[in-house]
């Protein structure tokens, strides 16, 4: 008997503008990219679950003992989540355009991936809004925390306009151009989160007015972007980073970075993607493509970004 194999993919992501004030439930921009995360479930006769991935060692459980722990804690995650309707086991292979050390977004794309391929599998809505929604309960169950912009830009595709509670998003058609620079080393996003929490912890209207201020930069763009105003998006952008300075995300090589790419006579701003404290910068417009890595930062990773349009895809 030939089994069904299930097949999805979901692009990575990148943040432009709204993080952290995003979790305070203001405004944020978040876009597709073309690299993608790949799943291919195929279900199976008996009760093991096995996962397979070029990026870490193969993995074997059952139905009925589905810990959720590194490095698969999102695909376990959902598993877990569905795991009251699961009859049988699979085999489930993960492959990607790009590695998961880089800030593109690849927890959320495989949680997308997978969420579109195991509803499927058992029958359930594949609508997008069903999608988004079961990925982001996943990941901030997994997580911790976590606004899900980076959720619903791998589920819809484009650059989505976000709120963290969000049905659906709104999505944006320009699709400019962006380059992204990997600095070398990241954080992950509740170590930042936290370490926010607990400069602030003191300074809560401060916190606040910064929030605001985000909030202000994110809605301007937006507007900007609809109009396909780069010159002010990209000085919103650079306001945006500086913002981001203020919150303390921003370090010496960051900085070095969104520098030297606010210096590139094509480029209309720059600032930190992301939570920060490691991760990617992004500057918008044509930049030299071979700029990083320099003799400042030998582990820094440039990348020319080519936004997707698609979102998640049942191939």
């Amino acid at each position: 008997m030939v089994c069904t194999v299930f097949k999805t993919s979901a692009p990575g992501s990148l943040m432009l503008m709204g993080e952290h004030a995003v979790l305070a439930g203001k405004l944020a921009l978040c876009a597709a990219v073309e690299q993608r995360v790949y799943v291919s479930l195929q279900p199976r006769a008996d009760k093991n679950i096995c996962l397979f991935s070029n990026a870490f060692p193969d993995y074997q459980t059952t139905v009925e003992k589905i810990n959720i722990e590194k490095p698969y804690q999102f695909v376990l995650g959902v598993l877990s989540a569905y795991q009251a309707d699961l009859m049988s086991g699979c085999d489930i292979r993960i492959d990607a355009d790009f590695s998961h050390t880089i800030g593109f977004g690849s927890s959320a794309a495989v949680t997308v991936a997978m969420v579109a391929a195991i509803r499927q599998w058992l029958n359930l809505s594949i609508d997008l809004p069903a999608i988004m929604q079961s990925a982001r309960t996943i990941v901030r169950q997994v997580q911790g925390r976590g606004s899900g912009a980076d959720v619903a830009a791998s589920t819809y595709g484009g650059i989505v306009s976000y709120r963290q509670d969000d049905v659906a998003p709104k999505t944006l058609t320009s699709l400019p151009d962006l380059t992204a620079v990997y600095c070398g080393y990241k954080t992950t996003t509740p170590e930042v989160i936290k370490f926010v929490a607990e400069r602030f912890k003191d300074k809560p209207k401060e916190l606040v007015n910064l929030y605001e201020q985000i909030d202000f930069c994110t809605q301007a763009a937006t507007t900007a972007w609809q109009r396909a105003d780069w010159p002010l998006v990209g000085r919103l952008m650079s306001q945006h980073f500086k913002l981001q300075q203020s919150l303390g995300v921003s370090d010496t090589a960051l900085d070095y970075l969104v520098n030297a790419l606010q210096q590139q006579p094509q480029c209309y701003g720059a600032k930190i993607s992301g939570s920060g404290l490691g991760d990617c910068v992004i500057g918008l417009g044509q930049i030299e493509s071979q700029l990083f890595p320099d003799k400042k930062l030998a582990d820094a990773q440039q990348f020319i970004v080519k936004l997707s349009a698609s979102g998640v895809n049942f191939l």
